[in-house]
């Protein structure tokens, strides 16, 4: 979208530029000048037409650079989730146990710098919302999710998956649980 709009303007730019620089060459001290040879034109259409192609290049390799974002950093160092708490239901299954988590809440805070419009969901469920969404460095911020699925208990632990963007950073953070029978 960005790249059409800039090539949008940079094409009427470079047409206006084109009649400016024309009428520019006719005009001299507000008279018209004299009509040349055929070949003084043909030198001079020449060299307007390389200006403008050139002109166009140089706005096309600008927007491309511009359109080009620098790649999100990982969620594992940009944010830390800590006093997580959990609603679940345990189910013994053959010889293991299955934590059937319904709600998870936590904090999550900003460590390497501001957040902004942070998101956060599990593996399994939809998209829920932490509040504040814009989050300063050094501050935190509530994480509520629901409706989380299932974790198999393994020597006592199991892990929820938080999948966490926002504007700056993108990635999953893994929430360990202590559970004893």
């Amino acid at each position: 979208m960005l790249c059409m709009r800039t090539f949008a303007h940079a094409t009427f730019f470079c047409f206006f530029s084109y009649f400016i620089l024309a009428k520019t060459l006719r005009l001299y001290a507000g008279r018209k000048m004299p009509r040349k040879r055929k070949g003084s034109n043909k030198i001079r259409n020449a060299m307007v037409f390389t200006f403008v192609i050139v002109f166009f290049i140089v706005i096309m390799a600008a927007a491309y650079q511009s359109s080009q974002s620098k790649p999100k950093e990982s969620a594992r160092e940009y944010f830390e989730i800590y006093d997580a708490e959990y609603i679940g239901l345990p189910q013994r299954i053959g010889g293991g146990v299955i934590m059937s988590v319904s709600e998870l809440t936590f904090k999550i805070r900003a460590v390497k710098g501001d957040a902004h419009d942070v998101n956060v969901q599990c593996a399994q469920s939809q998209p829920d919302y932490v509040s504040p969404k814009d989050i300063p460095k050094g501050q935190s911020a509530t994480g509520y999710l629901t409706s989380i699925g299932q974790f198999p208990v393994e020597e006592g632990t199991f892990e929820v998956e938080i999948v966490v963007s926002c504007a700056e950073a993108y990635g999953t953070i893994f929430v360990t649980f202590n559970y004893t029978e």
